[in-house]
């Protein structure tokens, strides 16, 4: 069951994505899309494992470092869900692709 709400969850944000109306044409032709992300907003399986501990988890864990006290712990949860996102990956690419065709 657990597959088929990611599967609709990444469907209903890809709509909702393609729903607002940007085109190429919107922007300079200079300008450059890009997206960057690490492994720590992906990964979350803290204390897991055979998992060894990264600057970011020794970090956030200190007291006052992050104002609201979040951490990484668990993340995007890809240490504990990995097979669904390998799953969901050709479709995402193929939607991807067809975004950057039109």
């Amino acid at each position: 069951m657990e597959l088929k709400k990611v599967f609709a969850f990444g469907l209903l944000f890809e709509l909702i994505s393609l729903a607002t109306g940007l085109d190429r044409s919107d922007f300079p032709s200079s300008f450059l899309f890009g997206t960057a992300t690490s492994c720590y907003q992906i990964e979350g399986g803290y204390l897991e494992g055979n998992k060894s501990l990264n600057n970011w988890d020794v970090f956030t864990h200190m007291p006052g470092n992050i104002k609201d006290g979040s951490t990484g712990d668990v993340a995007d949860d890809h240490f504990h869900r990995y097979m669904v996102h390998i799953l969901i990956i050709p479709y995402r690419h193929k939607l991807f692709n067809q975004v950057l065709v039109t």
